[in-house]
């Protein structure tokens, strides 16, 4: 488990940040599942967390998904084995 917590933000409150949890998969790969938690300071940091709370999901999936086949990419080949799944969760 990786965890991200933001220390200081004008947006964000000190709760706020990324978990992201890694589990191998019989094949090689890896599933990565991720959750954001938004919790905004001021009126533009909760705006902005209703925001993502709409589409952050599909946002941040996406991301992520980007991510994850450009670092595959980078890899040379033979190292390659059964990839990346990948969800995620703005609670």
């Amino acid at each position: 488990m990786v965890r991200l917590t933001t220390i200081d933000s004008n947006i964000w409150r000190p709760e706020s940040g990324w978990v992201y949890s890694l589990t191998p998969r019989a094949d090689g790969g890896t599933d990565i599942d991720l959750v954001v938690v938004r919790k905004g300071r001021s009126v533009r940091g909760r705006f902005r967390a209703a925001i993502m709370a709409v589409a952050g999901k599909a946002i941040l999936r996406s991301d992520l998904h980007k991510s994850l086949r450009a670092i595959e990419q980078s890899r040379p080949q033979e190292t390659r084995k059964g990839g990346v799944s990948a969800s995620g969760t703005s609670p």
